[in-house]
């Protein structure tokens, strides 16, 4: 696998399209519903997986930019002024930003996650055994055949429901929070859901990716994508179809919202719900309209397939610059398999040979046709001797 410009380009290009088409499905009432949330979460998982991985791998296939946009993309690539001794381009003093603000990002989230847990252990309240919190989560652990091991914690200062932690289960509530039993019990359902469904792994798993490319705005709207993603399972599996459960599960939701919103500040945790109105709407449409209007099969398999091939295609094909050095541009115009072979030195480099001449020793092939003849310097070596 090959990492360069050139990966790093066909990544963003195509998971921004990924992210374009998310956010029209999402902003749509009538694609949203026709499609549901299984077909958003597909394509989030694609996106993520094309963001997780910026390489070339050996079956892909170039394809050259236009010459005016290869110089450009060559004066990047190529260094251009000397840092302490280092020959440096553009794009190398970008790559060492990009690591510094890779590292800010980790920091910066270590410290956000042990300043909550230092909340939570200053002013939580252990009440995992408390009646009204102990049956109604070893009756809903029972309905889905799993294992009670949530703690519950009260917490002053706390702005509304929350799970988190992905190891020991914490179910956080607001200790002024006074709700009828029926309501704290779709309120348990709701956060048990998401840590049974491994929400909170896959949310972390996001935020890395959004610090991985934490220069680019779009992965910070795939987040909050993800995060109404994760809400419209839940709440679908919460009212199973049923209209009165429906309903008691919206008042609910509404009352949460209006008394207790959480602001969303603790990037660990996932809460029961936002303080963003359309948020909230966007959950209350769907479970109104969604369950009782005709999925649409063909648009479906049609978006389904045009995600897939785009995603293909990506790892197929990388778009890269075409570019020749001096020696090389003063004798011909472009090397071919006919006409260049490389000799394999064994230390990371290769020396270049065009028609029969030394050329150059390169670290990189990334300005190469990918279908050269490589030589291995032992087989050189053996005929020599």
């Amino acid at each position: 696998m090959n990492y360069s410009f050139s990966t790093v380009f066909i990544t963003i290009l195509i998971s921004n399209l990924f992210l374009l088409l998310l956010t029209i499905m999402l902003r749509n009432k009538k694609i949203l519903i026709n499609i549901g949330y299984k077909l958003l979460a597909v394509f989030m998982g694609l996106t993520l997986m094309r963001l997780l991985f910026p390489f070339e791998f050996p079956f892909s296939t170039n394809i050259y930019f236009p010459k005016l946009l290869s110089r450009l993309v060559s004066y990047l690539r190529h260094p251009g002024f000397i840092f302490f001794g280092w020959d440096l381009s553009i794009w190398n003093f970008f790559e060492f930003v990009w690591i510094i603000g890779i590292l800010a990002g980790i920091l910066h989230y270590l410290w956000k996650w042990n300043s909550f847990r230092c909340v939570i252990l200053a002013n939580g309240i252990d009440v995992s055994g408390k009646k009204e919190y102990a049956i109604l989560l070893d009756r809903i652990c029972k309905e889905k055949k799993r294992i009670n091991k949530f703690l519950v914690y009260e917490i002053p200062c706390l702005t509304g429901p929350m799970i988190c932690s992905i190891g020991k289960p914490c179910i956080l509530m607001p200790s002024s929070m006074h709700v009828t039993p029926d309501d704290l019990y779709y309120i348990l359902c709701h956060e048990t859901a998401h840590y049974f469904h491994r929400d909170l792994l896959t949310k972390l798993l996001i935020h890395m990716v959004c610090i991985l490319y934490w220069w680019n705005p779009a992965c910070w709207f795939l987040k909050k994508q993800a995060d109404i993603v994760f809400e419209l399972r839940v709440d679908q599996e919460i009212t199973s179809n049923k209209s009165s459960q429906k309903v008691a599960y919206l008042q609910c939701l509404i009352k949460v919202a209006k008394e207790h919103a959480y602001s969303g500040t603790y990037q660990s945790a996932i809460s029961f719900c936002s303080r963003d109105n359309s948020s909230i709407i966007l959950r209350y449409q769907y479970l109104l309209d969604g369950q009782e209007s005709k999925r649409s099969h063909l648009l479906n398999f049609v978006l389904l397939i045009l995600m897939i091939g785009l995603y293909l295609s990506s790892n197929f094909i990388i778009f890269e610059a075409y570019y020749l050095p001096p020696e090389i541009s003063q004798v011909v115009d472009v090397p071919t398999i006919e006409n260049t072979y490389l000799i394999d030195n064994g230390d990371g480099t290769y020396d270049v040979f065009l028609d029969g001449e030394f050329i150059e020793t390169t670290e990189s092939l990334e300005y190469y046709p990918n279908n050269l003849i490589i030589i291995e310097k032992s087989q050189v070596n053996q005929n020599e001797e």
